[in-house]
């Protein structure tokens, strides 16, 4: 049984759009190289991780990089998504917890979540975002 795993623009960006001499850039490539050797593994993405890559790759041919994401599984973001995640930054909000709004992360987490796809990122924010969707997720808010 196959298993989706959404990753993060900075994942694929760092896999496909590679700078031999960034640390990141190689750690992302060996990520994204095993999970596509693994037959157990579909990647996915997002519409926003799709804009998020095409915006950010510098390297690679715009046209390269759409037929590289058309292969993947884009999950669409819903009402469904941008209410959880809504809800999640307000209460981030009211806690005094700092979440960047101009972030995708969240929805990011939020699709991951709803969708029961594992979600990979080298953000440093995905546990905050976690622990503070943990209480809408479990209906304790």
């Amino acid at each position: 049984m196959s298993k989706y795993v959404l990753l993060d623009a900075n994942l694929l960006i760092g896999a496909f759009d590679h700078d031999i001499s960034n640390a990141k850039h190689i750690e992302s490539k060996q990520i994204v190289e095993s999970l596509l050797l693994d037959n157990d593994v579909k990647i996915a993405i997002t519409p926003l991780i799709r804009y998020e890559v095409l915006r950010g790759v510098r390297r690679v041919p715009i046209e390269s990089m759409v037929e590289i994401l058309n292969d993947f599984e884009e999950f669409e973001i819903t009402d469904v998504e941008g209410n959880r995640a809504s809800e999640i930054y307000r209460l981030a909000i009211s806690k005094d917890q700092k979440l960047d709004k101009r972030s995708f992360d969240l929805f990011h987490y939020v699709v991951a979540e709803i969708r029961d796809l594992e979600w990979m990122s080298q953000d440093n924010d995905l546990s905050k975002i976690a622990s503070l969707a943990k209480p809408i997720i479990e209906g304790q808010i």
